[in-house]
């Protein structure tokens, strides 16, 4: 993780935070709250922009929040997962919130040095690293030319000798076998 600091008195704590943890120059990340007024909160447009960025790193972002009861137990796995994440906490004495990358419930890396953060995260944002399918596709073709090999025709099988018959000349047909009626025509 590289550790990435913010300007002063700029509110980039966010971006600083995602190059830290994606280890990417503090500039690449997006600044989704570049035109945000105080105060100004989380909007669809801006998480798309955030998701759709950790996405071309190879990762899904995820938000979850300390005041939705279904997130609790995924907060707890996070907490305990040994990967980074985000913290959104409240500050004192002002109503802004500030993000610091945590790491096992202790803060890692604060963008903005001491920035007076008070009590536990109020929402966190967590990464998922993206699935690559292309290991489905070695796998499917591995099983397509195993198939294709136990399944060969007669022709394509190794030569047998030639002094004893194959399973296919072995068997008389039920009229000639013995003890059959003969066929009445």
């Amino acid at each position: 993780m590289t550790r990435h600091t913010q300007a002063a008195n700029s509110n980039n704590c966010l971006q600083v935070c995602l190059a830290s943890i994606f280890d990417v120059p503090a500039e690449r990340p997006p600044h989704v709250f570049a035109d945000a007024r105080r105060r100004e909160g989380w909007t669809n447009r801006r998480w798309k922009r955030l998701a759709r960025w950790c996405e071309t790193q190879g990762h899904r972002a995820y938000a979850l929040n300390t005041d939705a009861v279904q997130d609790l137990e995924r907060i707890s796995i996070l907490e305990f997962s040994g990967a980074y994440y985000i913290g959104i906490f409240n500050v004192a004495g002002r109503y802004d919130t500030h993000a610091v990358v945590i790491r096992l419930r202790q803060i890692m890396h604060d963008p903005a040095g001491n920035s007076a953060i008070v009590g536990r995260p109020v929402s966190f944002i967590g990464f998922e690293q993206r699935k690559s399918w292309g290991w489905l596709w070695w796998m499917m073709a591995a099983v397509a030319c195993l198939l294709l090999l136990a399944h060969r025709s007669p022709e394509m099988q190794h030569p047998r000798s030639t002094d004893r018959p194959t399973h296919h000349q072995s068997i008389r047909p039920a009229h000639r076998q013995k003890g059959a009626r003969p066929i009445k025509r």
